[in-house]
């Protein structure tokens, strides 16, 4: 894909560059930049709380980038479109607040908690690789519609609740289910969880419109289902 035209006006590079004995690491402190390439960078680090890139409307991380650290574009409300490589790991809450974001190339393993927390218009999530949904991963993405996570052996706590367009569920491999997991999912109608062992207390409360359950082999927690949140 093209990537914009690097001038003043749109694009911010790198504003702060470190190097450290094995990593080089971008920092970026905030900008009003509309665009952002960075062309050289293992990790990515932090976005400051205090300046969070409102304005920011497009990533393009090079193929290095290895690492996405925590919080990395918490509140880029105009966020639309991110180019991402293959990384090891995206931080805690690197997403979270990016509410104009729709889709995202996951090629990732390691997932921080609240990643993706109020992305209210993401809509379909494939993650081949992921080993886990950490605690509220996708919670309150009101427009998340399909989640594809073929090779994941944990639902952790809160991971997708209040997903209020997610209709149905299928996670082959997935043996533990954490507390709240789909808590508020109102439009989930069916759930396939084959390899389930244990389902946590509350993990699918809310789920009014609830069906179809495959949990051919699961211990069931306490007030798991329908009980409103």
């Amino acid at each position: 894909e093209e990537l914009p035209k690097a001038d003043v006006e749109t694009t911010a590079i790198l504003l702060d560059r470190r190097r450290y004995p094995d990593d080089e690491v971008a920092i970026i402190y905030g900008c009003c930049a509309q665009h952002l390439i960075c062309e050289h960078a293992r990790v990515f680090g932090s976005v400051l709380r205090s300046a969070p890139q409102v304005s920011l409307s497009s990533v393009w991380l090079p193929k290095a980038t290895s690492v996405i650290g925590e919080d990395a574009f918490w509140d880029c409300s105009e966020l639309k479109h991110v180019s991402l490589p293959v990384v090891d790991s995206i931080g805690a809450k690197a997403f979270s607040g990016c509410r104009s974001l729709k889709s995202v190339p996951l090629v990732v393993r390691d997932l921080g908690d609240a990643a993706f927390l109020y992305c209210g218009d993401l809509r379909t999530v494939s993650l081949p690789f992921a080993r886990a949904a950490s605690c509220e991963l996708f919670w309150g993405c009101l427009r998340l519609t399909s989640v594809s996570m073929p090779v994941a052996t944990e639902v952790l706590n809160c991971a997708f609740a209040i997903c209020h367009c997610l209709t149905s569920v299928s996670l082959p491999e997935v043996r533990r289910v954490g507390e709240c997991a789909f808590a508020g999912c109102v439009s989930l109608t069916s759930v396939s969880l084959p390899a389930a062992r244990r389902v946590e207390e509350r993990a699918f409360c809310g789920c009014e419109r609830l069906e179809t359950v495959f949990l051919p082999s699961a211990e069931i927690g306490r007030a798991s289902w329908r009980e409103r949140v």
